[in-house]
């Protein structure tokens, strides 16, 4: 027999952070546990699409044309916001 504790405590832990985020924040702020910052990145730029400079931008197409990748196509994927 063997025992798998990983979801145990799910209830304790729901509680907890419904407890933890019930608490006062400052001003301006939310209160986020962790994973939340990284969850709603995630989310913006699988919309949006992930910034990069000018710089690092050049430096992908130069890589991907090196390799074969037809300018064309490269460039294509290059959304401009």
């Amino acid at each position: 027999m063997r025992v798998d504790p990983s979801h145990l405590f799910d209830g304790d832990v729901a509680r907890y952070l419904d407890w933890f985020k019930q608490a006062k924040a400052i001003p301006g702020h939310t209160i986020l546990t962790p994973g939340e910052p990284e969850r709603s990145t995630r989310a913006k730029r699988m919309t949006e699409g992930v910034p990069l400079t000018q710089e690092t931008w050049n430096s992908i197409a130069a890589a991907a044309i090196g390799v074969g990748l037809d300018d064309a196509r490269v460039n294509q994927s290059l959304i401009r916001l």
